[in-house]
């Protein structure tokens, strides 16, 4: 099933788990590409009709070595602000005594 939004049309496969190599290709056989994050409203929208369930997608987006950096498909640069994922920091705990803690 194909979602529309703006300019295009997109399918959220959420009951199968694929390599991204055989997702794209499964893409291709749908006359399709990985998706392409072109702008920040494409990527909320994008994040609105994920389940919470659903936290990884594969994207159009893989590494290049010869130009040592992140490329979509269409051979274009990703802007950063749109490669933002969440993250966690960790650092080492200092020690503390259990009277500070009260």
């Amino acid at each position: 099933m194909w979602q529309w939004y703006r300019n295009s049309c997109y399918s959220f496969a959420t009951n199968e788990e694929e390599t991204w190599t055989n997702s794209r290709k499964i893409c291709m056989n749908k006359n399709s590409t990985l998706v392409k994050i072109d702008s920040l409203e494409e990527k909320d929208f994008l994040k609105s009709q994920l389940l919470p369930q659903f936290f990884f997608f594969w994207l159009g987006l893989s590494w290049d070595p010869s130009s040592r950096s992140w490329l979509w498909e269409d051979g274009s640069i990703p802007s950063p602000s749109f490669a933002e994922i969440s993250w966690i920091c960790e650092k080492t705990a200092a020690l503390v005594k259990i009277e500070d803690l009260v």
